[in-house]
């Protein structure tokens, strides 16, 4: 209880601490929202995110912020690297991950939103990489 006179604030954090996934989603979709840019990337690194760093990427972009979505793209793990950078539109990253995973499906992903005009060189290198992955 304390002593008397004394009062006892709770300690005010998760609304709900056993779905912390939930608080967190809640959070960056809020901050986006707003467009509190600044908040969301500071919330980013308070702690480790139970949810990853794809759903930061999949938020900023929906807001159209592909500016801030590319800051939590290298943060997400290599199994969803690719899907981060297609999002963001960065398709250097996306073939480099994609490649560097040896998965033929993702480069094939990667390919589908090529354009010959602008994408030639990524297009070349994720051919060689597919080429190379039938060969063995």
């Amino acid at each position: 209880m304390g002593t008397p006179g004394t009062r006892r604030t709770p300690k005010v954090t998760c609304p709900c601490p056993r779905d912390k996934a939930g608080y967190w989603w809640l959070k960056i979709n809020a901050l986006a929202t707003r467009g509190d840019w600044e908040e969301m990337e500071k919330f980013s690194k308070s702690k480790k995110s139970p949810i990853g760093y794809l759903p930061f990427v999949e938020v900023a972009v929906k807001h159209h912020n592909r500016y801030e979505a590319r800051k939590y793209a290298p943060r997400v793990p290599p199994e969803q690297r690719v899907k981060a950078f297609v999002l963001v539109g960065d398709l250097e990253q996306a073939a480099e991950a994609a490649v560097e995973r040896r998965n033929e499906a993702e480069m094939s992903l990667v390919l589908s939103r090529c354009t010959a005009g602008t994408d030639g060189a990524v297009a070349e290198k994720l051919n060689r990489a597919r080429a190379q992955l039938l060969k063995k």
